[in-house]
């Protein structure tokens, strides 16, 4: 065989061997497009793929603001798991712990990403209100407490992270810090409860109902006095009143004092 046939035999059988001439394989995709593609998924309702979407771009750039935003999105709108306790249904959200630490990363990469954010924040502490069943510092049976210990402490742990994410996405809104301390305080956290009512009364001093959640933490550190001080701040509500009447009468308070009170309340 010449050297000419001989070439020929040989590229004919190097072609033919796998891999040998192979495509080049694609250039690897960026940040950006894993962004772009988790953004689609995401407004097509395709949660679960959009978060592995959100979260390749993450590990690509870290510090890309956007990604932890729109990952934070699709763990906050993820199904949430029903629980049908004694007949009771009520929803526990998966995932929200980790929606609140990607909000926080987000904001604090990218500020801006907060503004606007008012009705959002009001969503949250609406969904929270519905886990909770919460009006006017008062907790009602259904639906957290209609279930096992184990079962009301993931639905407050739900509940908590709405609170959260709305003071991420608002940190002035003040019916978010209420209801935080609310939760914080049925965890027996008195003191995180008690910063958190004490910040809504920074923003409105008026608020009964942060006086309210303030005056039982206060009551429950045995400092009766500061406790009253704070009923008379949540007169206006029946519970209030309730609380600050009791209280008064345990200190002696004579009952034409407190029924003063109640009239300035007015």
């Amino acid at each position: 065989m010449n050297h000419t046939k001989w070439a020929q035999f040989l590229f004919v059988c190097l072609a033919v061997q796998p891999g040998i001439y192979a495509q080049q394989p694609a250039s690897p995709e960026s940040a950006a497009d894993h962004l772009q593609r988790g953004n689609e998924l995401a407004g097509s309702g395709n949660l679960s793929k959009a978060i592995a979407e959100f979260r390749a771009a993450i590990r690509l750039e870290p510090s890309n603001a956007n990604a932890h935003w729109g990952l934070a999105k699709a763990l906050d709108s993820a199904n949430p798991q029903v629980v049908v306790p004694n007949m009771s249904a009520f929803f526990l959200r998966s995932k929200m712990k980790d929606a609140v630490k990607e909000y926080q990363t987000a904001i604090n990469l990218d500020p801006k990403l907060r503004e606007d954010q008012t009705e959002t924040a009001e969503r949250h502490v609406r969904r929270a209100h519905e886990y909770l069943g919460v009006q006017f510092g008062h907790w009602y049976a259904y639906p957290c407490g209609d279930v096992s210990d184990n079962l009301v402490n993931h639905c407050m742990d739900d509940g908590a992270a709405e609170y959260r994410i709305a003071l991420l996405l608002d940190p002035d809104y003040v019916p978010a810090h209420v209801g935080l301390g609310m939760v914080l305080a049925k965890f027996h956290k008195t003191d995180e409860a008690m910063e958190e009512f004490r910040a809504a009364l920074r923003l409105d001093p008026q608020s009964a109902e942060a006086h309210l959640g303030l005056g039982k933490s206060l009551e429950k550190k045995g400092k009766l006095q500061d406790a009253l001080q704070e009923y008379a701040g949540a007169i206006s509500s029946d519970e209030g009143k309730a609380k600050y009447e009791k209280l008064s009468a345990k200190l002696g308070i004579k009952k034409e004092q407190s029924q003063q009170r109640t009239i300035e309340a007015k």
